[in-house]
């Protein structure tokens, strides 16, 4: 009823539209005052569309970097992108735009996956060397570490390796070891050696011996074979002889390190906790 009413207002005014358009064509002017109003049709078609732009800027501007249904004002966001750039998850789509579906629920299967791919994993090894001349960049020992995820994303391996190194004879030493840990597969890792000497000095068991370690976090591809080794440069300064030594290394794979929202801070005071832990997730 109340839309019955107001057609006759309605067809006033396009009326009036009308003879504006008419004396504008035939180069008269019309009085301000009588100047006609937009009609009420054309004012809702305005009005939508104003309403629809303003509706349309905040989603745009919370669109997230990764997966488009995860917004970057969400709680969640951070620990979403972590995931995917340690590829412990690629969405719920398998083409572009990416999206994550965080409301979805996980079946057993999915969470066995998402568990293989995102614990850190640990391994280790030993071996023996005996040297009896000056040599350069000896591998002691080795290991291969599988990081977990799929392919295209980021990991991080510590490895820690140590040497140990000793002689029975009066005559070897004193000699300069350098050791440091090496990325094989990628031809990466610390620039400088860490060196360590074993004196002449006998110790009460007759051994002349002494030991060092080295410590890196590697940066490496998710999904593939990396291998790791602790290698040593040996100085015995001519001096005749054997000088024995003993590797050991250690590679703990961890899918967030250096990137992601478990960055360390730099100055080594502890990161303030989020004020949500994120308990409804």
């Amino acid at each position: 009823m109340p839309e019955q009413s107001s057609r006759p207002i309605v067809e006033q005014r396009l009326r009036a539209l009308e003879l504006e358009v008419d004396d504008l064509r035939r180069g008269r002017r019309r009085p301000a005052a009588t100047a006609a109003r937009p009609s009420r049709a054309r004012r809702i078609v305005v009005s939508l569309s104003v309403i629809m732009a303003i509706g349309l800027l905040p989603m745009v501007a919370l669109a997230s970097d990764t997966f488009t249904d995860v917004p970057d004002s969400s709680q969640f966001h951070d620990a979403i992108n972590s995931l995917y750039e340690a590829r412990i998850t690629r969405g719920c789509t398998t083409t572009p735009p990416l999206q994550y579906c965080p409301q979805d629920n996980v079946n057993r299967q999915q969470m066995a996956g998402f568990l293989n791919r995102g614990l850190g994993r640990a391994t280790g090894d030993e071996n023996a060397a005996i040297v009896e001349a000056d040599e350069g960049n000896v591998e002691i020992v080795s290991v291969t570490v599988e990081p977990g995820g799929l392919t295209g994303g980021t990991g991080f391996v510590v490895v820690t390796g140590s040497v140990s190194a000793f002689t029975t004879s009066g005559t070897t030493c004193p000699c300069e070891v350098g050791i440091r840990v090496r990325n094989l597969t990628a031809d990466d890792g610390p620039g400088l050696w860490q060196f360590f000497d074993v004196s002449n000095t006998a110790t009460p068991t007759t051994f002349r011996n002494a030991s060092g370690s080295q410590s890196w976090v590697f940066q490496v591809p998710s999904g593939t074979a990396q291998e790791f080794a602790v290698l040593a440069d040996i100085d015995m300064a001519g001096a005749t002889g054997f000088l024995a030594l003993q590797g050991h290394i250690t590679a703990v794979y961890v899918p967030f390190g250096g990137t992601g929202g478990s960055t360390l801070g730099t100055s080594g005071e502890p990161q303030e906790p989020a004020s949500n832990d994120g308990r409804g997730d």
